[in-house]
């Protein structure tokens, strides 16, 4: 599991420097899902803020990814309101489901990311030192990263999304409901 890995590999300082707001919290919500083997654990920030924390976290693959998959899911609303009065369910319950998920995995996602940079970075740089260096300028949360990962996602999770509810109605028009 890659959140054992991240503790076997890096020392807590190194960590520490990379998350550094809420370090705390991030370091022992890992240590209890590595010790109970598991990716799920509560994150509300990740549940309430979803796509911002993703931005704010720099974490912004998986913010795109989501922000597609939520903006295919609004713009299908419409669509659904036309066709049955149960899509219109299906997809609200869909977009909660999908935010959920966030607050479930959002911790886990993070430790990801955390374990992939820092991995990255200690290939790249053979000295410990280098590295803590290096963690403390790429980790941490930032504004600027919060506001380029919105357009980001404003501009590649919508045409993406559009793409989708494109090909979605393209097959629901051949659907009888």
């Amino acid at each position: 599991m890659i959140v054992k890995k991240l503790f076997s590999e890096f020392d807590e300082e190194t960590i520490r420097k990379f998350v550094k707001t809420n370090a705390d919290y991030y370091i022992e919500k890992w240590k209890s899902m590595a010790d109970n083997d598991t990716i799920f654990s509560w994150n509300l920030s990740a549940f309430l803020f979803n796509i911002f924390w993703l931005n704010f976290r720099k974490m912004y693959i998986y913010s795109v990814l989501f922000s597609t998959i939520l903006f295919a899911l609004l713009f299908l609303l419409p669509v659904s309101e036309n066709k049955n009065e149960h899509l219109e369910i299906i997809i609200l319950t869909l977009f909660l489901g999908l935010l959920l998920i966030i607050g479930f995995i959002g911790n886990y996602l993070y430790a990801r990311y955390t374990y992939k940079t820092l991995t990255k970075y200690k290939f790249l740089l053979k000295d410990k030192d280098n590295l803590y260096v290096l963690s403390v300028m790429k980790g941490d949360t930032s504004l600027s990263a919060l506001f380029i990962g919105l357009f980001i996602d404003l501009t590649v999770g919508l045409f993406l999304a559009m793409i989708l509810v494109s090909i979605f109605k393209y097959f629901l028009g051949f659907l009888k409901w």
